[in-house]
């Protein structure tokens, strides 16, 4: 649940930040700016449509250099994580494959640690809760 609630909040943030930078929307403003006309409409389409998915809002971002190429290989590593706990129910099970039924590892691991362990969902919290202050922090300024 956490990792779907970081991905999500960070995704949003990244859509506001887009809205600041591409088409001047001011967070402290009063004013509305419409979304009906020019760039906001383009804007507006392209991040609601569906087809702009995480990574390449991520990719857009370090291309606006609104993240950096370390916070980007961390959101990749969250994408991933987000992606498993999407598809599958059983996310704290060594899953086996190949023909020898070998273990492998755990599908929600962070950094090679079991994210179950409350020590490693302290460590993944503190990291992308660190990310999201950061690009909320650019946001406001």
């Amino acid at each position: 649940m956490t990792v779907l609630q970081l991905s999500l909040a960070i995704e949003d943030l990244l859509d506001s930040l887009f809205w600041r930078v591409l088409a001047g929307h001011n967070p402290n403003s009063k004013k509305r700016r419409s979304k009906k006309e020019g760039i906001p409409r383009e804007l507006d389409e392209l991040l609601n449509s569906g087809r702009m998915g995480f990574e390449s809002k991520v990719r857009l971002a370090r291309i606006l250099r609104i993240v950096t190429k370390n916070q980007r290989s961390k959101l990749g590593v969250l994408r991933t994580l987000r992606n498993k706990c999407a598809h599958h129910w059983m996310l704290n099970v060594i899953r086996k494959r190949g023909r020898k039924n070998r273990p492998t590892k755990r599908l929600l691991e962070f950094e090679g640690r079991n994210l179950f362990e409350l020590n490693v969902l302290e460590e993944f919290m503190k990291l992308y809760s660190g990310i999201y202050l950061k690009l909320f922090a650019k946001y406001l300024s």
